[in-house]
């Protein structure tokens, strides 16, 4: 049996659930993939068909989410269909390498202390020209191992430079613990509805970054929406009372577990620090929706300009250049990128 069971949110999106699942297959992965849809009715009927499909891969289909569910809190609903030791979420749009998947769990086994692992995450873009299709790509999330003793000190760590744990393999117990608190408290799940499960699991234990290829993310895969950002609650006079929700969880979940005991002020020097990074994440959200209100021409031509620069600018490289036949990842790396051209229309 798979010691790990894999999470495939999915929503209105039949082409990338059939694309990362014809890549699971070409690996013969052994885990259970569980596929959460949230989709419309008609889009549900298209994902079921795509996921019998794979007969040879061991899938349970989930449509029991609901289009207007948050994605956060839908993570918290299906989180507890888990039944793994191990538990990881993989966006429909992006990619888990296995190998890298496995290497998390060797580590995980060995490091009882240890909540989570994950590896180095490459983005990658499919550049189209009047030549063809390239595949960009470059190295993102510079994360280090956040392996300090007690959990104000890892949450310091963790804040002061925002190491995402979202999409790395965890511990099923901690992360079902995590996400019962989150949903318990009503903490904002589209205000904090990232932040608040990540913080939880680092309040549990550590969290370690592996020198392996562990993850290939898709840059602008659609365009997105804008979801309300911090500094939207402040403006509008509504962050108060939905962070203070937010403080008294994290305040808690400390003092359980930490000999040091905290309050609320702790938090609150913490955010400081976060609001920084939140700021940036507003000022994309508020790009991302102006390009969708653009024509698609014009957004289009935006972007790949935008990737143009940014794919070309230097990135952190822990595990040296993937892309070249001497490299141990080299396999992985071609078999990712000859699907992502095939599939791409």
């Amino acid at each position: 049996m798979s010691k790990v069971d894999l999470f495939i949110p999915t929503y209105n999106r039949p082409d990338f659930l059939k694309r990362i699942l014809t890549y699971y297959n070409s690996y013969k992965l052994i885990h259970r993939i569980i596929v959460a849809d949230s989709s419309t009715d008609v889009n549900k009927k298209l994902n079921k068909k795509i996921a019998l499909g794979f007969p040879k891969l061991n899938i349970l289909y989930v449509d029991k989410f609901s289009p207007k569910q948050v994605s956060h809190t839908k993570f918290g609903e299906m989180i507890k269909l888990a039944t793994a030791k191990y538990t990881v979420f993989c966006a429909d749009d992006d990619f888990l390498i296995p190998s890298g998947i496995d290497e998390a769990v060797k580590f995980l086994e060995k490091n009882k202390d240890f909540a989570s692992a994950h590896g180095s995450y490459i983005s990658f873009y499919i550049y189209k020209s009047f030549f063809g299709k390239k595949f960009l790509w470059h190295f993102i999330y510079p994360f280090k191992t956040i392996s300090d003793s007690s959990p104000t000190e890892r949450l310091e760590k963790h804040l002061g430079n925002y190491y995402q744990v979202l999409w790395a393999v965890r511990r099923t117990v901690v992360l079902k613990h995590a996400y019962k608190e989150f949903l318990k408290e009503k903490v904002n799940p589209v205000l904090f509805g990232e932040l608040t499960p990540d913080m939880l699991m680092l309040i549990q234990g550590k969290m370690k970054r592996l020198n392996c290829f562990y993850s290939a993310r898709q840059a602008f895969s659609t365009a997105s929406g804008y979801w309300p950002s911090l500094q939207d609650a402040i403006k509008d006079g509504s962050y108060p009372n939905e962070y203070d929700k937010f403080r008294k969880t994290l305040t808690n979940e400390i003092n359980k577990l930490s000999k040091q005991k905290v309050n609320t002020l702790f938090v609150d020097k913490l955010m400081e620090k976060y609001l920084k990074h939140s700021n940036q994440e507003h000022l994309t959200g508020r790009v991302n929706l102006l390009l969708k209100k653009m024509p698609l021409l014009f957004s289009n031509f935006l972007r790949q300009l935008h990737v143009l620069y940014l794919f070309n600018k230097p990135s952190n490289n822990f595990i040296g250049l993937i892309d070249k036949q001497n490299s141990k990842y080299y396999p992985d790396f071609k078999k990712l990128k000859d699907l992502v051209l095939e599939s791409s229309q």
